[in-house]
């Protein structure tokens, strides 16, 4: 998960909004989940650049249960071209029972 920390963030920054209404706004658990956060960041993560002519392709994904029974889902996916060039995507989706 760390290569995809950078996309992780940008998921989170795009779907704030609904991660929050599963998350929940109070400041204890925002101050937890920042601390949490903290201890984990890695520093420095670069997107990588788009190519052509795929030759492998791995994916995954996991799910993190939050307090009062909301569920994050992050997938991910690597790809690798012939040329060694190498293309992440990660999707984080919210959803709340």
């Amino acid at each position: 998960m760390p290569r995809f920390a950078d996309l992780f963030v940008e998921e989170l920054r795009r779907k704030r909004e609904e991660v929050l209404r599963v998350v929940g706004r109070g400041s204890d658990l925002a101050s937890r989940y920042g601390r949490l956060l903290e201890r984990v960041w890695v520093r420095g993560v670069g997107a990588g650049r788009a190519f052509g002519g795929v030759f492998a392709v791995d994916s995954g994904s996991d799910e993190i249960e939050v307090t009062g029974g909301g569920v994050l889902l992050v997938t991910r996916s690597v790809a690798l071209s012939v040329d060694g060039g190498e293309l992440r995507r990660l999707r984080l989706d919210a959803f709340f029972p």
